[in-house]
């Protein structure tokens, strides 16, 4: 914001909603300014109101100080403020350049409904955008009451596709490159956006896709990130987007398990287009794959794998607010869309109570592990109320399931249920007794994975996993409830590193004893900063050295992450 300026300031909207054709943002006619006529008061959500206010607004969403916020009496000056970025993680592009001198974007979007390209290197604005459905926030902010509930603007994740025809780590159009980005709104709405930035100077809206659009009308609140993706119809290649049918907002005040009338869907989509591919649903929906099961929605991310390596996705596995979790599988080369994926519901953990109503809304971790000498996969997930995070009625798990269907789709979608898994809670195969080890180990071997639960009072998973070497990393947030209203509720969080085969602790993070004695308190350790943390991240150096993994600004104590790769064998034959 600091480096925001006046002169040249590239802010674009669109004046028209998409209407099946890109549009060139930077047409005078979708520029954001006063003198635009295109904008009109209806537009902006504020048809009572006269033109001077009009002109005072436009003014002061293209960044003047109209409102003297710093109180130098000087209203025409630039107004260095932006929106927030609650939930919009910020992506980096890099266009080209040398390592040296990079020639990097970031993407990020803010919630008073602005997507913005930042200069990786020097912080300046490149352009800023705001979709034409969002176009009345912009009074909400600009009028600045208090208000029961917060505005949402363009609060979603964003995904990216690079296209680097020639591989030559240069963006050129004339090459055939190009960079599209993709986000949904989260609480700002119900659609996605499609944007071609591979000319940063002159944006292109590619195309929206919104409940209207056919085959999208179960569409909730676009939490999903879109994830990008290669299949094969037929003998054509297609790249798509996967995601989930997003967050039905009911949910905020659901205590019980309840089923939702919206978001109860997953979505592949063309990339280039947004043209609806195939979807699964509701039994009662319009879709290639209709699930009676799937009666709640799906806030989550998909997460889409690649199992045999040959560039195509072959396994999509999500979570839902009914604690479920789904499988599909990907039948590359089908010749019908309706042959193209199978799938349905192989787990189910959440109950009828308001202690058992465990929602998921997260990735599922899927990872490979070799498991008495053959693959699993090994699919990781935690539990816990994303929209009440200082909720303490429900008791929230961390769970993780193993399947040896690894290559290809099961016989059948049975469902596991908890007792199904082996309650690993208490440790009891690290630090129990002779005969307890015994038992637990037996009891776990006869188990389709195990779970332990979070013991501390509204302690809830509020991140996706991550396994490195057989070792699952996750955070978890304990809440602080205030007792009066001048105290903060911040509360706190933990980064658990636990041995994926049977949840026991891998190093000693509580400092008593050693590695030979490791007791549950060992699974994990305190966070320095408070509020809800992140995923971890591992970080692999290039010059070669110990990977490290940090949870936000905050470095986790050394893991053992052994060798990462392993000698595999072919053989070529000819016939």
């Amino acid at each position: 914001a600091s480096k925001i300026s006046l002169s040249g300031r590239k802010i674009f909207t669109n004046t028209t909603a998409y209407a099946g054709t890109a549009i060139d943002l930077s047409l005078a006619v979708n520029v954001l300014d006063e003198n635009n006529a295109a904008i009109n008061l209806t537009m902006l959500g504020i048809a009572s109101q006269t033109a001077a206010y009009r002109t005072d607004l436009l003014k002061w969403s293209r960044g003047v100080d109209i409102k003297d916020y710093d109180g130098d009496t000087n209203v025409t000056e630039v107004r260095n403020q932006i929106g927030d970025p609650l939930h919009s993680r910020p992506v980096i592009v890099t266009y080209g350049g040398t390592d040296a001198n990079p020639d990097t974007s970031i993407f990020f979007g803010t919630n008073e409904g602005f997507i913005y390209a930042v200069d990786g290197e020097t912080g300046l604005e490149q352009f800023a955008y705001i979709p034409f459905e969002l176009l009345s926030n912009l009074n909400t902010f600009y009028v600045n009451s208090s208000a029961p509930t917060r505005p949402y603007g363009l609060d979603g994740t964003i995904t990216v596709w690079v296209k680097d025809v020639d591989g030559d780590n240069q963006i050129e159009a004339t090459d055939g490159d190009h960079v599209y980005i993709y986000f949904g709104m989260r609480r700002g709405g119900r659609n996605y956006y499609a944007m071609d930035v591979t000319d940063r100077s002159k944006p292109k809206l590619l195309w929206t896709i919104t409940p209207a659009t056919t085959g999208y009308s179960e569409l909730g609140q676009t939490w999903s990130a879109p994830i990008k993706a290669k299949v094969l119809i037929d003998t054509t290649e297609t790249d798509v987007l996967i995601f989930g049918g997003g967050y039905d907002e009911d949910q905020d005040s659901f205590t019980v398990r309840t089923i939702d009338n919206q978001g109860r869907a997953i979505f592949m989509a063309d990339a280039k287009t947004g043209a609806l591919i195939w979807s699964a649903g509701v039994s009662t929906g319009v879709f290639n794959n209709k699930l009676t099961a799937m009666e709640y929605s799906i806030p989550s991310d998909i997460r889409v794998i690649d199992t045999n390596g040959n560039g195509y996705a072959n396994q999509l596995w999500v979570g839902d607010m009914g604690g479920q979790i789904f499988r599909f599988d990907i039948i590359n080369g089908a010749k019908l869309i309706k042959d193209l994926v199978t799938g349905g519901v192989v787990a189910s953990v959440s109950g009828s109570t308001i202690s058992t109503n465990r929602r998921f809304y997260y990735a599922p971790d899927v990872s490979l592990i070799k498991k008495n000498g053959a693959l699993s996969l090994n699919i990781a997930v935690g539990s816990g109320w994303r929209a009440h995070p200082l909720d303490s009625d429900v008791i929230d798990r961390f769970y993780n399931f193993t399947s040896t269907d690894v290559y290809v789709a099961p016989a059948t979608y049975s469902s596991w249920s908890e007792s199904d898994l082996y309650d690993a809670t208490a440790n009891l195969i690290g630090q129990g007794t002779t005969s307890q080890k015994s038992a637990a180990l037996s009891t776990l071997s006869s188990k389709n994975g195990w779970y332990i639960t979070m013991e501390n009072s509204g302690e809830k998973i509020l991140a996706p996993s991550v396994t490195i070497n057989n070792q699952i990393l996750f955070t978890s947030y304990i809440p602080n409830i205030a007792t009066s209203g001048c105290q903060a509720a911040q509360g706190g969080g933990r980064t658990y590193i636990i041995n994926a085969a049977d949840a026991t602790p891998v190093l000693n993070l509580d400092s008593i004893g050693n590695l030979t004695n490791l007791t549950k308190g060992d699974r994990f350790y305190q966070l320095a900063r408070g509020g809800i943390p992140p995923t971890p991240t591992p970080f692999f150096p290039d010059s070669g050295g110990a990977p490290i993994v940090l949870v936000g600004p905050e470095k986790a104590p050394a893991l053992s992450f052994g060798e990462l790769t392993g000698k595999t064998y072919w053989f070529e034959r000819t016939f």
